[in-house]
């Protein structure tokens, strides 16, 4: 996950994330940073296996506004 990645534009995208998924070789601009500081494992899920995951905000769609949890 990369923090503040630089835009098409050449600036920082200050206060967004992207996430580079699969196998990548890349450096990272002048102040691009890691979350947490690391490159993250990635876990792969057997066919029985399941993830429970819940919104940690509220989600809005044009006028509506979907409840997290």
């Amino acid at each position: 996950m990369i923090l503040d990645p630089i835009g098409p534009d050449g600036n920082n995208k200050l206060g967004t994330k992207v996430l580079r998924k699969g196998e990548a070789h890349f450096f990272l601009q002048p102040g691009e940073n890691l979350e947490d500081g690391t490159v993250k494992d990635i876990y792969i899920l057997g066919n029985d296996e399941a993830l429970l995951i819940k919104a940690k905000e509220n989600f809005e769609k044009g006028e509506e506004i979907i409840p997290s949890g």
